[in-house]
């Protein structure tokens, strides 16, 4: 196992409005334990499911379901909820965003092969291209189960 997902989280919160100390208080994490388990470098000391968890639901950044779906060999797709009711209108802003991620998926699958090969760099960026796209898949499929209702 390398340090994906150490980085993930690391790079989660740079990216957020936290920082290291305000999620271990918000959490009751022990704020140096939690910052030796981000750092790779601190031997003994490892990020645990609840620092993951926490992490996840205070940053809401898909990199970390990216990072950890690459160590289980899997791909993580977020439970998505939206504020208030679908709308026809939203449900095509999804499907706009649909199309719009599909042609960049079919622009990284262009790029990739354009030597006859797949180097490792073009390998993450198809990976991550193609985990972008099935988000925006299940955004249309959950807006479009909105407009179920009851769902009866």
């Amino acid at each position: 196992m390398d340090d994906r997902i150490e980085v993930s989280l690391v790079q989660a919160i740079a990216r957020s409005n936290w920082t290291q100390a305000a999620l271990a208080a918000k959490y009751g994490w022990n704020a140096q334990s939690f910052r030796n388990a981000l750092n790779p470098d601190q031997p003994g000391s490892y990020v645990n499911i609840r620092h993951l968890v926490g992490t996840y639901r205070s940053t809401r950044d898909a990199a970390i379901l990216d990072a950890v779906g690459d160590e289980l060999e899997c791909l993580m797709l977020p439970r998505l909820s939206f504020d208030g009711l679908a709308s026809d209108e939203a449900v095509l802003d999804n499907a706009l965003e649909l199309f719009d991620t599909t042609g960049k998926m079919i622009r990284e699958v262009r790029d990739a092969i354009d030597d006859g090969r797949v180097d490792d760099d073009e390998w993450r960026r198809l990976e991550a291209a193609s985990n972008e796209l099935q988000r925006a898949l299940a955004a249309v499929l959950y807006r479009c189960d909105q407009l179920r209702g009851d769902h009866a």
